[in-house]
């Protein structure tokens, strides 16, 4: 058995709240928790942020800037998360500023044969582009509106819909049985040695208060 630690990774400002809950191997570094938040239904197309409870810069990634992540994301999150209570926050595209609250509720034991695993959530995460926290609510009045008419998803949705999230398709999505990424951004950074690399710039930021997210049914929605 293997230590894990035990992470619950919450949208700020969505209502009804989305949310998973994960696991990842004590060992995992910033670059693993930024990889497995990505693949829990983002595409990584928008540059990301992580910043501390105390709103201190912790890492991150700019492609408009044509920034590389730097070696803050092979920093082990055991140094971030020290104990159960602590949390960080990771902002994903920069412009429309989607913001996760992540929270340490403890260790557990695990499998030693897996790096990751995804056992709890609701709620699916927005599509990408949609004007973030705001955007993502007029979508689920939209939808709200559909359903009401009998509709399965408005066609303007493309088929998204926010009560979308099923537990054991995405598990055997996000499961990850082989190596952590952490130990492949070394050599992602030396591949794409051409691509130009400036500082990415370090600015004192105020501590973003963490958004509070109501769970709800989706039912509720429309009473």
């Amino acid at each position: 058995m293997t230590l894990f630690f035990r992470l619950e990774v919450t949208l700020q400002d969505s209502d009804p709240k989305v949310w998973r809950r994960l696991a990842l191997q004590a060992e995992a570094r910033l670059g693993d928790l930024q990889a497995a938040i990505q693949d829990l239904g983002w595409a990584g197309h928008g540059g990301w942020e992580m910043i501390s409870g105390c709103g201190r810069f912790l890492a991150g990634f700019d492609p408009e800037a044509q920034v590389l992540p730097g070696p803050e994301d092979e920093r082990p999150l055991a140094e971030v998360l020290r104990r159960s209570g602590d949390h960080l926050l990771y902002v994903y595209d920069l412009d429309d500023r989607f913001v996760h609250e992540v929270r340490h509720e403890g260790m557990m034991p695990g499998p030693s044969t897996s790096w990751r695993f995804l056992f709890d959530g609701a709620g699916s995460f927005p599509p990408e582009g949609c004007g973030g926290a705001r955007g993502h609510r007029r979508l689920i009045r939209s939808w709200l509106r559909g359903r009401s008419r009998g509709e399965a998803s408005p066609a303007e949705l493309g088929g998204w819909r926010p009560d979308g999230f099923d537990l054991e398709r995405e598990r055997t999505r996000w499961d990850l049985d082989l190596e952590p990424f952490a130990f492949r951004t070394a050599w992602d950074r030396e591949a794409a040695g051409s691509w130009p690399v400036q500082a990415l710039r370090r600015r004192r930021r105020r501590p973003l208060a963490v958004g509070r997210s109501r769970e709800l049914d989706w039912s509720d929605r429309l009473e």
